[in-house]
């Protein structure tokens, strides 16, 4: 599959393909589909997230045996990629764990092998199953290492799960080798994603002033993107503006870019980005002593958390819910049950972390205000 992000030139012919293999070429209908798939996928527009994954699952259906394994590791990398973001963890990692056991490749397609067992990191760490996660991304990177093979895919999914438990400062120093490696080229999307990674990072940190000069330039480029990054990473990025308004106590300005950001996420289907946009708005709301309206909204926001499964956004939108619930006298006696959960959450995390570990993110400033509030 072509790396060159021309989205409607990829319709065409993706189109064309699936046209021809229908009627003359069913042996090849499978990577026509995958090209298909991989096509709306690259647009991004209100479905296609939904209609890439099952165009997606037809081509694997209909894929040859045997046929074209380069192009079998390819395709299963990019509709491991659309599961994820679409937070369907488990259908992830199913494919994440069916596209690293390919067998019989080149070492053309191992980076592709590769980066499929990454992924099973980050779908772990969707699961909330941390620990097992970093392991996988730890291996992933190995491997590479020991094969020679392009280790920035998989580099840049192990700083999910480190940033998901605190563990700030290794997350941030991948990210910013990966920045210092890559540059602008014909497919940007690591090279962003890793930017977009940092910046994360470095508001995790507290770093105020590093977000603010890296986020202009950052979001210039994903909305002048013509394929994934256009709505991948400006979605992202939309939610760290609203997250840096709200830090810098600019709440218009929070309430305006979480706005913007639900307005990305929902059409495309990236429930996760959907929840913490919520969040974000939620305590904006809060801080504004707009007790009814943030409480209506973070209601939402514990519900999608909860389908969505990740512990993280389970205590976040908790914990928050009982901030506005306070301010809502039908909702008073419920505040405390809903920090109780948050820190029922929190503490089942940390159990399942390596001491260390779990040291460092009970000591993180945004879980210990959690912790702090219930006793």
């Amino acid at each position: 599959m072509s790396h060159r992000e021309d989205t409607e030139e990829t319709f065409v012919w993706a189109r064309r393909a699936v046209e021809l293999a229908s009627a003359e070429a069913p042996e090849v209908e499978g990577r026509a589909l995958a090209v298909l798939s991989a096509a709306h996928s690259m647009r991004g527009d209100a479905g296609d997230l939904a209609r890439a994954a099952e165009i997606g699952d037809r081509s694997l259906a209909g894929w040859q045996p045997c046929a074209r394994p380069y192009e079998l590791s390819s395709h299963y990398h990019m509709q491991i990629a659309v599961n994820y973001w679409m937070g369907s963890y488990e259908r992830g990692l199913e494919l994440a764990r069916e596209g690293s056991e390919i067998r019989g490749l080149g070492p053309e397609s191992a980076e592709y092998v590769i980066g499929s067992f990454g992924q099973i990191g980050l779908n772990l760490a969707g699961l909330g199953r941390y620990e097992e996660a970093i392991a996988r991304g730890e291996e992933a990177i190995a491997t590479a290492h020991r094969l020679g093979a392009w280790d920035i895919r998989v580099t840049n999914d192990s700083t999910s799960p480190l940033r998901d438990v605190y563990s700030v400062d290794e997350a941030r120093r991948r990210s910013e080798r990966m920045v210092e490696q890559l540059g602008p080229s014909d497919f940007n999307m690591p090279w962003m994603n890793a930017r977009a990674d940092l910046i994360c990072a470095q508001l995790l940190a507290d770093d105020i002033g590093a977000v603010e000069r890296d986020w202009p330039a950052a979001w210039d480029d994903a909305v002048q993107s013509p394929a994934w990054e256009h709505w991948l990473i400006t979605g992202r990025l939309a939610v760290v503006r609203a997250q840096l308004e709200l830090e810098l106590g600019r709440l218009d300005e929070s309430l305006a870019w979480s706005g913007r950001a639900l307005d990305l996420a929902r059409p495309v289907g990236r429930r996760k980005y959907e929840v913490v946009s919520l969040i974000t708005r939620g305590r904006a709301l809060t801080a504004q002593g707009l007790f009814p309206e943030a409480a209506s909204g973070l209601h939402e926001a514990v519900s999608l958390a909860d389908g969505l499964g990740s512990p993280l956004y389970r205590w976040q939108a908790r914990a928050a819910l009982a901030d506005a619930a306070r301010g809502v006298p039908d909702e008073v006696g419920s505040a405390d049950r809903d920090l109780e959960e948050a820190d029922r959450i929190i503490h089942e995390v940390a159990g399942s972390l390596a001491p260390d570990r779990a040291a460092g993110y009970l000591a993180a400033r945004e879980v210990a205000e959690v912790l702090e509030r219930v006793s």
